[in-house]
């Protein structure tokens, strides 16, 4: 049973070490999960799962998931083909307007290649 709750119009404040950014979006419930769901910069669909033990970015070139104190394999897609890396999530604090997430992306070989601090809120539009 797919229960879905009517997805409302939300304002979405992004922001990490590098970059601050706002979008509009919907967010929804569906099968336990807070789904938002909207447009990046590019114009490509982005949906974010946020569970009450992880998080999960769904997008067209990979999907991250962040899961407290575990790593993951991402699997990016370029031009240039298929790169893998792993991210480990090192904190995570999820409420009921967002989460963020402290985590580092190292290549297959265990090479750091990039640390992060995410923060993702939501609000009603």
């Amino acid at each position: 049973l797919n229960q879905e709750i009517q997805a409302r119009p939300i304002r979405i404040s992004l922001s990490s070490f590098e970059e601050n950014h706002c979008y509009a979006g919907y967010v929804s419930q569906r099968e336990g999960e807070v789904v938002i769901s909207y447009l990046g910069e590019d114009q490509e669909p982005i949906e974010i799962l946020i569970k009450e033990n992880g998080v999960t970015i769904l997008r067209k070139s990979g999907n991250m998931n962040f899961s407290k104190d575990q790593e993951t394999a991402v699997h990016f897609q370029t031009p240039q083909g298929t790169l893998v890396f792993r991210v480990l999530t090192k904190k995570m604090f999820i409420n009921a307007k967002g989460f963020e997430i402290e985590y580092s992306l190292s290549d297959e070989y265990g090479n750091l290649a990039y640390e992060n601090h995410l923060k993702v809120e939501y609000t009603k539009e």
